[in-house]
């Protein structure tokens, strides 16, 4: 994955997590790609492709957690976080477009509530930063899982994200709204980040798997 010059310590464990080789995998980003595609997570990867919120969810891998508003944004500014979030995110929402079961792609349900953690806060941030694109990809996962999570919400309104002076004002439809906005008013995305996603699109996701226990990852 390139290497961004920052030396934020939350981003560089990060990388070193998609760079790191395992038994299972010389290259676990490809891993954590090839399961998705399949339709079905079965190893542990969660925690540095869809990163949590520290303030939000305490996990058994904090080193991945982004801090705070700023980590975010970090992450969203770094080339090759930001692509590798946009291609594997919209695999997933292929799935979920099609049927699959939420608890099947992410392997249990305590994922499947991570995920609708991540997506919340990126469809924020995104939307924020005027990262159109992205910020839509995220509102249609959260439109397949019926809703933004609330605390994510909650919080990055308390750290100042601006699409509305209170949490209880931000649903989805709102967010829609402003998205419909700014996409009026806002340049065509830079062609760079249009093709970040555009391999995750060329190939078809795979058929539907079974639904899987709910159990903890």
């Amino acid at each position: 994955m390139p290497r961004a010059p920052d030396k934020n310590p939350v981003l560089q464990e990060i990388r070193k997590a998609f760079d790191q080789p395992s038994l299972r995998s010389p290259k676990p980003q490809a891993l954590s790609s090839l399961e998705i595609r399949n339709g079905r997570k079965t190893s542990h990867w969660i925690w540095w492709v869809w990163p949590s919120l520290d303030p939000v969810r305490k996990t058994s891998r904090p080193q991945y957690s982004l801090r705070n508003l700023a980590d975010v944004q970090a992450f969203l500014s770094d080339p090759g976080l930001r692509k590798n979030l946009y291609e594997i995110t919209e695999v997933a929402l292929n799935h979920l477009q099609k049927g699959v079961p939420a608890g099947t792609l992410f392997g249990s349900r305590t994922d499947v509530e991570k995920f609708g953690e991540t997506a919340t806060c990126f469809a924020l941030a995104s939307l924020e930063a005027r990262d159109l694109q992205l910020a839509e990809l995220m509102m249609s996962c959260l439109e397949a899982l019926g809703g933004l999570h609330k605390e994510t919400v909650k919080y990055l309104v308390s750290e100042g994200v601006s699409i509305a002076s209170h949490s209880s004002d931000i649903d989805l439809d709102s967010l829609r709204d402003a998205l419909a906005r700014l996409q009026e008013t806002t340049p065509s995305s830079d062609p760079e980040r249009a093709e970040a996603g555009a391999e995750a699109g060329a190939e078809e996701a795979a058929e539907p798997a079974a639904e899987l226990p709910e159990a903890a990852a």
